[in-house]
């Protein structure tokens, strides 16, 4: 049984938020949801989750600054999802590092498509033939595979492999 997919919602319109939710939630997803890019940015260090969804209408924090600091530590998928059609704001976005752009209204439908595509690509971006098993990394925790080794804050923690194997089986799997 794969493990299932770890979603951070943030967005700042309830009703968006337990529409998506409770969609997200019916169709095998685990979401873990946030209303102010704060809160955001804080869940992302600490669940490492394998997409982001993200509102860029947030009452606290530009969405380009969140875009950013994902990027400079996490190479998880990023869906921007917005009210604003202006193409220049899709293409700032798409440049800083999101991976889509949905704009609102959007349908159920579509927003299930965008998420499977953007996970199927991001599973094969990090299985290709060079890196087969590159190291899984969430902040400053790194699991390398070939090696069998974890790092947390450059330091090496020496795990037995019983503990290196619980490790392995709680990642998600699209990292």
């Amino acid at each position: 049984m794969q493990p299932k997919v770890n979603i951070l919602f943030i967005e700042g319109e309830q009703n968006i938020l337990t529409f998506v939710t409770k969609l997200l939630y019916g169709h095998n997803y685990k979401v873990t949801t946030a209303i102010t890019g704060t809160e955001g940015l804080q869940l992302i260090n600490s669940i490492c989750p394998d997409l982001i969804l993200l509102d860029l209408g947030l009452p606290d924090m530009d969405d380009q600054t969140i875009i950013r600091q994902v990027r400079e530590w996490s190479d998880c998928s990023i869906i921007v999802i917005s009210a604003r059609t202006n193409e220049h704001e899709k293409v700032k976005a798409l440049d800083l590092g999101a991976d889509d752009y949905i704009t609102k209204p959007f349908g159920s439908a579509e927003l299930l498509a965008r998420i499977r595509t953007s996970l199927r690509h991001s599973t094969r971006m990090n299985t290709s033939s060079d890196q087969l098993f590159h190291p899984y990394k969430c902040g400053e925790l790194i699991l390398d595979f070939e090696k069998r080794t974890l790092t947390i804050s450059g330091n090496i923690v020496h795990l037995t492999p019983i503990y290196y194997n619980i490790f392995m089986v709680n990642i998600p799997y699209s990292q």
